[in-house]
């Protein structure tokens, strides 16, 4: 396991709310904050230079949206924990974003201890769902598949 703070890039289009995760972030002794950015594109590059132990990303941003800036930053970093931070909980954005590589998904409207709680788990390794986020994940796992078309049968 690392030692030292756990680094951080945190990503949201809305500045004021950006500064306010900051601020939660940066009044915990064991997290720093390595950058900051305002939309997809901005995050997937800062996450190149920073090499972030965990990205915390809106859902929807600018350009790049959340779910494709996830599956890039995954791909380049995939030892980076991806957290999802939104206002949206609807399954298709949860199981998009955990589909893309996000490791947890928080609800903006969540207390800031569970911010803090879930970056730790992140960096350790481990997953971290709000329960609301949780019960969406597993709605889509219990549907069934759709069925698989014959041979013969046309797939239309």
């Amino acid at each position: 396991m690392k030692s030292g703070p756990v680094r951080v890039l945190v990503a949201d289009d809305h500045s004021v709310v950006r500064g306010g995760i900051v601020a939660i972030l940066s009044s915990a002794a064991d997290i720093e904050v390595v950058g900051q950015a305002g939309d997809g594109a901005e995050a997937a590059r800062k996450a190149l230079e920073t090499r972030p132990d965990v990205v915390i990303l809106d859902v929807n941003m600018p350009g790049l949206n959340g779910v494709e800036t996830a599956r890039r930053i995954h791909e380049a970093l995939p030892s980076a924990g991806i957290l999802a931070l939104t206002s949206h909980e609807e399954e298709e954005y949860v199981v998009g974003m955990v589909c893309a590589g996000a490791s947890g998904y928080l609800v903006k409207d969540g207390a800031p201890a569970a911010l803090l709680e879930a970056v730790r788990a992140l960096r350790g390794g481990a997953s971290y769902f709000s329960p609301r986020a949780f019960q969406a994940i597993v709605r889509a796992l219990r549907r069934p598949p759709a069925p698989e078309p014959r041979p013969g049968q046309s797939g239309s």
